[in-house]
């Protein structure tokens, strides 16, 4: 399944993003720099973070969009509360995401003559 791939102080880190909202965010406060790479997956109503660290100068990452097939284990998992209301709204936005996904990739199947055009 499509994802993300972070190599960072020689590790590999990969998820990926299924029905999930994937992150991978670096922050600087009070001076020091860290990096998170968390998710949310709301059919689950879970959060999960699988890699979390400070960074130094100095220091190099690669993130790579790719096919991940052995997904790394979470070195956090917690619940998510959800209202009935921010459900509803998180469904229709899937909903919204996977009708434009499919509509690129049909596009580029049409661009490289394997789909014909409705």
């Amino acid at each position: 399944m499509l994802g993300f791939e972070l190599e960072i102080k020689g590790q590999i880190i990969g998820a990926s993003m299924g029905n999930r909202c994937v992150s991978i965010i670096v922050t600087k406060k009070n001076g020091r720099f860290t990096i998170k790479f968390s998710g949310s997956d709301f059919t689950i109503n879970e959060s999960m973070t699988w890699y979390e660290s400070e960074l130094e100068i100095g220091d190099k990452m690669t993130i790579t969009i790719k096919n991940i097939e052995n997904e790394s284990a979470p070195i956090m998992i917690e619940n998510i509360e959800v209202n009935s209301c921010s459900q509803e709204n998180h469904v229709k936005i899937m909903k919204e995401v996977e009708k434009r996904e499919f509509e690129e990739l049909r596009q580029l199947l049409i661009q490289r003559g394997v789909a014909l055009p409705v």
